[in-house]
This record gives structure tokens, sequence and C-alpha cells, in this order.
């Protein structure tokens, strides 16, 4: 092994175990917050919503940027907020089977009554046994509502049975990379087995968000209900931001979904204000109305102290790497491909932030230049952007700022010069010498012999 290999081996050595030593650094957490909120939430999380990915693709690849976190992985009651599960469970069985929600009715029978909803204590939407409403309806208020007796009768209607539709919405949860969420029932009533997390609640809101449907009917600020069979009427959403005449009215609140279990009150929401769009979920707080206050707070403090600036322009050269075989230049410019924009605190000294060039390696020859012909806008390697040190805040991708055209003579005395400095080359060169010598020796030999002979003769002719 070469001594190079070898230093840059023990390097790699160090890096690793430094990293692996290091603790983690405060971005964990997000910004911090400012000294004058303080939350009562078990768990919270504030997340700036990237618009141009779908919730699935947000999820699992972490487009959305973390803000601000509090204990998001601790778990706490979901109660109601189970229903962001509900309903994303609810519409995969209305694509898989094809369903009219308009049409298609669901009944709440007396075992759904009996088995789910008697002795629970929890609120009903007031149906009685036989009525029969629409899969819509009881979509609609098992979302915006507690309503025990719609959720049975749309989880028994779509699921088959209630256990089947609770075991899809685990199911559901899990896909999603929800670690530390479990369902036991839809209706949201206290079982020790029942809980989530800030995280987990973001990840099923944001992706029920994919679903039109599902984003309207948390936007409305009541549903009214006219069934084929049976009572109608017409139900508040249970989230007072939206609402205003509550005393938790928030203006730039769009939607969400509440839930309310022993001494655990919990909000799922999203706020948008002048092109911004956050999410924030506020979980387990201890008094009923907390988890609006909280999340009231949480967007007013990143709506007062974010903005989405431009930190690289499209086309601000970056680096410069070496050139070959081109008269016109021995270095050329690489250029971001396009600008880079992202939300950041508001106060940002641009100054601080850092940039990681890293440069495909396939690009490049072994001396690590480009080789000409050298299209423009050909993708080099990419810059990664970082904000106190670890926190990566977006990347963009590198391309060369201009075309450059190969001289043929240097390409012709580089390709002369790789020959003559190639082993094989030498390894001719060495056999071409070694013929060339057992030649000489053979000739010198073969020189030496036929004066012997000529002496031979001479002596021959004498003797006579």
């Amino acid at each position: 092994m070469s001594f190079r290999r070898f230093f840059c081996l023990l390097c790699t050595l160090a890096l690793t175990a430094g990293l692996l030593c290091a603790p983690l650094s405060a971005s964990a957490d997000g910004y911090p917050l400012s000294e004058d909120i303080t939350l009562t939430a078990k768990g919270a999380i504030v997340l700036y919503m990237d618009a141009s990915v779908s919730g699935e693709e947000a999820v699992r690849r972490g487009a959305d940027s973390i803000l601000f976190e509090k204990n998001a992985d601790e778990r706490f009651a979901p109660g109601a907020l189970n229903r962001l599960a509900l309903g994303l469970t609810a519409m995969q069985f209305i694509e898989r089977k094809n369903i009219n929600v308009d049409t298609a009715t669901g009944t709440y029978n007396s075992s759904l009554q009996a088995n789910h909803v008697w002795g629970t204590g929890l609120a009903t939407a007031n149906l009685l046994v036989g009525d029969k409403w629409s899969i819509r309806d009881l979509l609609a208020i098992s979302m915006i509502q507690t309503a025990a007796d719609a959720s049975v009768a749309l989880a028994h209607t779509l699921g088959g049975s209630v256990q089947l539709f609770v075991d899809e919405m685990n199911a559901t949860a899990a896909a999603l990379g929800c670690t530390n969420t479990h369902f036991t029932n839809v209706t949201g009533a206290d079982d020790p087995d029942q809980y989530t997390t800030a995280r987990d609640s973001y990840k099923l809101l944001r992706r029920a968000l994919d679903y039109k449907l599902l984003e309207d009917m948390m936007s409305v600020t009541s549903h009214a209900v006219d069934p084929p069979v049976g009572y109608g009427g017409e139900w508040p959403n249970t989230n007072n931001l939206l609402r205003q005449s509550s005393d938790y009215y928030y203006e730039p609140a769009v939607l969400g979904k509440t839930g309310a279990a022993d001494n655990a009150y919990s909000l799922a929401s999203v706020a948008s204000a002048d092109g911004y769009r956050y999410l924030v979920v506020a979980g387990g707080c201890p008094e009923s109305g907390a988890h609006f206050d909280d999340s009231i707070a949480l967007y007013r403090w990143a709506f007062r102290n974010f903005s989405y600036k431009t930190i690289i322009p499209a086309g601000q050269p970056i680096t410069r790497v070496g050139v070959k075989y081109a008269w016109s230049a021995d270095t050329i410019n690489l250029v971001a491909k396009h600008a880079l924009s992202c939300l950041v605190i508001s106060d940002l000294d641009e100054n601080t932030v850092t940039k990681n060039v890293i440069l495909y390696e396939d690009k490049l020859d072994k001396d690590g230049k480009l080789v000409a012909p050298i299209d423009r806008e050909t993708a080099v390697g990419k810059v990664e952007l970082f904000i106190r040190t670890d926190q990566k805040i977006g990347e963009v991708e590198l391309v060369t700022a201009e075309s450059i055209k190969r001289s043929e003579l240097l390409y012709l005395l580089a390709s002369l010069g790789a020959f003559f400095a190639s082993p094989w080359f030498w390894l001719g060169v060495g056999l071409l010498a070694l013929l060339i010598f057992a030649y000489a020796v053979l000739l010198v030999r073969y020189n030496q012999g036929g004066r012997g002979r000529r002496r031979s003769k001479k002596k021959s002719r004498f003797r006579r």
C-alpha cells in the first residue's frame, strides 16, 4: 500500500470516528422559540410545507422544512386525531373498490352501537339504529367531529368489519414510517395501546392532503347532512381555529383535525398567509383549549420569523475545475443550474451560509479535470448549502458555464505522451532491445566462426 493511500485511510477512519462520537447539533430541534412562548403540549412540531411535492413524496424524502420540534417522537393519546388515519384508510378503500361516495351508503346497526359506542362517553352524530347515510356524509362528519357512531358505520361499511378497518389503519400508518403510532379503534376512545406522536401525526396529515376530498372536509366550518334514511342536521367543525364565532379563531388557519383524550388535547392543522404555508401539530396538551393556544403561538412565531429567500441565483459561478486539451482555457466555471431559494430565518446573514461542493467523479479524469470537448450546461457536480454548521437548507446542481472545443494537436501530443509513458511501450522497447542484443550476439558469434573457418582453410592449403 502506498503512503498516500495509507494516509487517506487514516484520515477517513478519524473522520468517521469523530462523526460517530460528536453530539447531536441543536439544529435537530429546529430554531429556538421566542422567549415569550411557553408550550404546554407534550409534543409539537412546526414545518414549512414544500408546495411543489405531494404529501407522499414529502414524507418519503423529508422535503418539508422542520422549523421547530419539541419531543416530536414522544407518545400521547390521539383521541379523535386518529381520524387522520381513518380518512386515509377510507380513501384507499374508496379507490380500491371504485366507490361513489355520494350514492354508496352505510347503515348504523345495533351491533355497532352496542360494541363500539355505548358506554364510551364519546360524542356522536345522534345516529339511530337503522339510519343510512352516504359515504361522503359519514366520512365528513368523522373528519370534523368526534362522532363515534359515524366513524364505526363508515369503518364497517368500507372494511367489512371495524377490526379489519383498524388493521388497515395501522398498515397505512406503518407504510408512512409512523414508528410510534398504533390504533385499536376508530372512535378515539382512550386505550393504553392507542397512541401517536407529533411527528407521526404530521406524516398522516401531510399524506391526507394528497386527497382533495379530505382536504375539503377538514377545511369547512360545518357540514350539513340530509340522509336518505334517518335524522339529518348540521354539525360544526371541532377545529375552533376555523370558526369566527370562537375565541380561538385564527384567520390564516385553513384546515385541521382535533383530538381529545384523557388529559390530552391535540390539534394537527395547516395555516397559510402571504404565500407561506405551515403545518403545526400540538399534541397531548393537558387542558382543553391549550392545543389551540399552542398552535396559534407556533404559527405566529413561524410567520414572524421566516422568509423565502434566493440564496444562489441561477447562473452564479460557484467554483472552477481544470480543463485538458484546450487552447482557449485551462479552467472552466461551474455555475448553478437554477436558482436555489429556500425558507430561512429572516435575519439570516448570508455570509454565514457554507457551501459544500461535490464533483461527480465519473465526469472527471484521474487528475480531477474535465476533458475537452465540453458542452455548455454539462452537469459536473452539485453544491450543498448549510447553516449553523450542519443544517442543510438545500442543494443545486452545478453545470459548465460555456462550451470548450478540443485542440486536436494538444490531444495528439497528449496521446503520444501517454503512449510513450505506457508500460506497454517500455515493454516493447525492452523486447526490441533484447532482440537487437540477441541479434548482435549471434552476429558476433557468426563472424567469429567465419574467421575461424577461413583460417583453417588457409592452413590446409599451406600444408599441401
